[in-house]
């Protein structure tokens, strides 16, 4: 996870916004990094899931808030 958030950091045109995809169990290890520094998987994504993390400062640790959460069978009920 250190790798990601180092190369997010240091990228030549820091980006306002970052979407990250990928599967279980990394995504929600990375979203517990995040949100409460620890390891482990604190959020759990099912197939197809989406969240949206309000980041001021990104790095390793609680440095996060998570502003919603999810399921694609939620995102299918807002069309």
């Amino acid at each position: 996870m250190g790798e990601l958030l180092h190369y997010v950091n240091h990228l030549s045109h820091r980006p306002e916004n970052v979407l990250a995809v990928g599967h279980e169990p990394y995504l929600g290890v990375l979203a517990t990094l995040l949100l409460t520094g620890g390891s482990g998987s604190a959020v759990e994504f099912k197939k197809g899931g989406l969240c949206k993390l309000v980041i001021q400062r990104l790095r390793p640790g609680r440095c996060a808030t998570l502003e919603w959460l999810l399921t694609s069978r939620q995102m299918g009920l807002m069309t």
